[in-house]
């Protein structure tokens, strides 16, 4: 940005005083979003150190999975192995308690004494009275019962090999079982496994999105930042563009103006013509509604007398009928000498029974009489009605067009007022205008320094997080597109400052239409010849505009 010398020292000055007291940021738009990012990455390095832990695991499982499967191959072997010597040494120890324990040396003895069971195996005892108090046995030769004591004792050593060899074929089928079941099926190594190769393969894809969401995040950061340096220069573009636009301008308001005020007396000449045509027509309008209404209640009246009589006729026959009824029963009871008892009682309960059914009768009627009525005279009441809205509309029509030809001109005249009070108002001209803009592109200069320092530092935490993450982020030039936002708008600033022909800079896209803006409301007057000259080469729309800005 190029600074005049002469006015250095004066700007100096000025921004010494105004940079004392506007405080810059401490963070940029897009921070809340860099610490998204920041936090994003942290996570990814989480879940790194979470993904190398259970890598640990999962090794550690592999080792212990083979470790459980060479002990169960192992007892497997084992069992093999040791079945004949098992074997062995249980029929020791059956042959030993045989040998020793009392019940077997009572059982010997008994038989080498020809004693034997009634029921061989079942005295606890061993032997016949009084070694059991129950008398179990009798007595044959010794060699009978010799030959049935050899034959107990090989049934319990069968008993114990059969047992034995049962009880090694299950636990060794249970172990072959097992341990198919842990090669070939999900055992809980493989299922803790791919327990973690989920967490693995979740946070794996947990890191890939977070890497898309910091890429994204990166942009957003920067879309952020670079938007919010130009919302944040915005006003500073329109403060300077009024200011050039009021140097240049100066003279061409007013004039305008009056173009604008003669555009507003034919305005105010169509809005009453619109505003009385408008009445008439909803007058009209409302005046035919009513006529509608009224051909429609006349209709409705024939058809309510049709339904009326529809309903009655019936109800005026069938009374005449009951009525005839009653006649008779009537004439029966007044020759009472020539009825019995119990016909005098059917005929008085026949002349009750048509007697309530000619009042139920009688009743309908008057109710249907009652309503008929009701509706006729609400319809007539209602034709009435609207005929003297008719008129009273057809009669008011001049007075309302003339009201609202009053709310017409007191709009007009209070934007009239608006206009000449904004003309007067503007008839004063700039002062020190140079010195105001150089004051103010330096104050704008100064600020936007010191936050690209703060940009700057958000810069390298942008890097530092991106870098860790392992993350392909764009951003990295946010803080020199920010800084040019501001460079380009003080260089067209200047450049069209410098035209001083009531136009503008080609290139300079957001300072352009700040500056017409600004053109369209800061002018103040022209000369006759400047009159022509814009009249020639301005549409009425870009007086409309300049009125707008001015109101």
């Amino acid at each position: 940005m190029v600074i005049h010398i002469k006015s250095l020292l004066g700007i100096l000055m000025l921004l010494n005083s105004w940079s004392s007291t506007i405080d810059v940021p401490t963070s940029s738009p897009g921070a809340s979003t860099l610490s998204e990012i920041e936090s994003k990455a942290r996570q990814i390095s989480s879940n790194e150190d979470r993904i190398a832990e259970l890598n640990r695991l999962m090794n550690e499982s592999i080792v212990q999975e083979q470790n459980k499967l060479n002990d169960m191959t192992q007892e497997i072997n084992h069992l093999t192995n040791n079945r004949s010597s098992e074997l062995a040494n249980a029929l020791d120890r059956k042959r030993e308690e045989i040998e020793n324990s009392q019940v077997w040396i009572n059982r010997r003895n008994s038989a080498e004494a020809g004693y034997k069971e009634y029921n061989p195996g079942t005295c606890s005892a061993g032997g016949p009275p009084p070694i059991c108090v129950v008398d179990h046995w009798y007595r044959v030769s010794v060699s009978e019962a010799r030959r049935e004591y050899d034959r107990m004792v090989n049934e319990e050593l069968n008993k114990v090999r059969s047992q034995v060899e049962r009880e090694y074929d299950t636990n060794l089928e249970n172990k072959k079982n097992a341990l198919h079941q842990f090669q070939f099926m999900e055992n809980d190594f493989v299922r803790r496994r791919n327990d973690w190769n989920r967490q693995i393969q979740q946070l794996r894809n947990q890191n890939d999105q977070l890497r898309q969401d910091i890429t994204r995040l990166s942009q957003v950061y920067r879309d952020k930042v670079v938007s919010g340096t130009e919302a944040m220069t915005l006003p500073w573009a329109r403060n300077l563009m009024e200011l050039v636009a009021e140097k240049h301008f100066f003279e061409l308001r007013i004039d305008i103006a009056r173009v604008r005020l003669s555009d507003l007396k034919v305005e105010q000449s169509q809005a009453i013509t619109d505003a009385r045509n408008k009445v008439l027509e909803e007058e009209n309008a409302k005046i035919e509604t009513n006529r509608q209404r009224i051909n429609q209640l006349n209709l409705d009246l024939v058809t309510l007398d049709n339904q009326y009589r529809e309903r009655l006729n019936p109800l005026l026959t069938n009374r005449n009928s009951l009525t005839n009824l009653f006649t008779e029963v009537r004439a029966k009871l007044m020759n009472r000498n020539l009825r019995t008892a119990e016909e005098i009682v059917e005929l008085e309960q026949d002349e009750q029974d048509l007697d309530q059914r000619i009042n139920d009768v009688n009743q309908q009627i008057s109710a249907l009489e009652t309503d008929y009525e009701a509706r006729k005279q609400a319809m007539r009441t209602e034709i009435l009605q609207k005929d003297r809205e008719n008129w009273e509309l057809s009669t008011d029509i001049s007075n309302k067009q003339n009201q609202a030809e009053e709310r017409v001109k007191r709009a007009f005249t209070t934007r009239d007022k608006i206009l000449n009070d904004a003309i007067a108002a503007r008839v004063t001209g700039l002062q020190n205008n140079d010195q105001l803009i150089r004051q103010r592109m330096t104050e704008y200069d100064d600020y936007m320094m010191r936050y690209a320092c703060v940009l700057d530092s958000e810069r390298i935490r942008l890097i530092n997080a991106c870098q860790s993450a392992g993350a392909s982020c764009s951003g990295y030039d946010t803080g020199s597109t920010s800084t040019k936002v501001w460079s380009d708008t003080s260089s067209c600033v200047q450049a069209m400052e410098n035209l001083r022909n009531y136009g503008t800079y080609y290139g300079c896209d957001r300072e352009t239409p700040l500056y017409q803006q600004a053109f369209n409301g800061k002018v103040n007057g022209l000369s006759d010849a400047d009159i022509q000259a814009a009249q020639r080469s301005t549409t009425r729309t870009r007086f409309n505009n300049i009125l707008d800005s001015i109101n």
